[in-house]
């Protein structure tokens, strides 16, 4: 069966529509409307936006009413499940449009009182820069100077190496290099200096996951000691973690889909930590809330790839892009 209009992903499966326009919408002769998160939604009364998602939705959108502006979706970390493993492991907002968007958001080239552009760093090529306006400050990297910045700070298990090759940054699973009796692995770059949580957001650009094992995995947290949230590709499937300040808790998996779930990213918000996917860095949409009081916390972000045990056969994680930016507001 061909795929029709629009990007259908897995069309032998879960039959996920992304939209361009409103016109890619249309059930029979319903006509429907192209949503910011990429989706369609359909009159329905029932709805108080007078607006339902449709079936070909990924995640828990699918057949859900369309959220009002400024609705938020929170989840207690009640809810949380099995847990994740390696307690050891390094640290590491509601679906939006708003200017904390990445690839062609205001935030990516704001202006100065003067209505100039601000940029420290190398921001003239965007390989490492960071840029500021109205109190929000925003620090990038695209991972295109094939070296390590100075402002990550890696941490790698025997077995897993870093490197900064054709614009990305990629963990590379070595298991002929595991360390005798080693099971579990990790390999992460941290921000080595700790930012507010709240008003912050940190977003990256997947270049490829683990594909050789079904427990190795590509992974984004946020947080501290006391509370982390991250988001992390396994085994075909994306997923919400927690951290308790004691235990991992893995919430809210889904079939992984690359091309909708590109960018990845955990915000601090007035609810609390919020996790959400995104196709283009602009229309995000939410996968799980942390709820906790951020005030007053600091933390830290993490890129990198985790195993739960020796991988079958060489493998790699890697990310095309980072971005972290801080007073935001909650």
């Amino acid at each position: 069966m061909a795929c029709g209009l629009g990007i259908i992903l897995g069309c032998t499966g879960s039959s996920v529509f992304l939209c361009g326009s409103d016109g890619d919408c249309r059930q029979g002769d319903v006509s429907g409307v192209c949503q910011a998160t990429g989706y369609c939604s359909f009159p329905d009364d029932t709805c108080e936006s007078g607006q339902r998602y449709g079936v070909h939705v990924g995640g828990s959108l699918a057949e859900a009413c369309v959220e009002l502006p400024g609705e938020t979706e929170a989840t207690s970390d009640d809810e949380a499940g099995t847990s994740r493993g390696s307690t050891s492991s390094p640290l590491t907002s509601t679906t939006t449009t708003s200017s904390t968007g990445l690839d062609g958001a205001p935030t990516t080239e704001p202006l100065d009182d003067e209505g100039t552009s601000t940029t420290t760093g190398d921001g003239s090529s965007g390989e490492v820069g960071s840029t500021s306006a109205g109190g929000v400050e925003c620090w990038v990297d695209d991972f295109a100077d094939g070296m390590i910045a100075g402002e990550w700070c890696i941490a790698l298990d025997p077995g897993i190496v870093v490197d900064e090759p054709r614009g990305h940054l990629r963990f590379e699973l070595l298991p002929m290099q595991w360390g005798m009796g080693m099971g579990e692995g990790a390999g992460d770059a941290t921000t080595c200096d700790a930012f507010p949580l709240l008003g912050s957001s940190s977003a990256v650009l997947l270049a490829s996951v683990p594909q050789v094992s079904n427990y190795t995995e590509a992974f984004l947290e946020v947080g501290n000691d006391a509370r982390r949230l991250g988001l992390a590709i396994q085994g075909g499937e994306l997923y919400a973690f927690v951290w308790n300040g004691m235990a991992y808790g893995g919430v809210s998996w889904q079939p992984y889909m690359p091309a909708a779930h590109r960018w990845l990213r955990v915000s601090g918000t007035d609810q609390g930590l919020v996790a959400e996917y995104s196709h283009d860095g602009v229309a995000w949409v939410h996968v799980y809330t942390s709820a906790a009081d951020l005030s007053g916390d600091e933390g830290q972000a993490a890129i990198g790839t985790w195993a739960a045990m020796v991988p079958l056969g060489p493998d790699e994680a890697s990310f095309e892009e980072f971005e972290r930016c801080t007073g935001l507001g909650g």
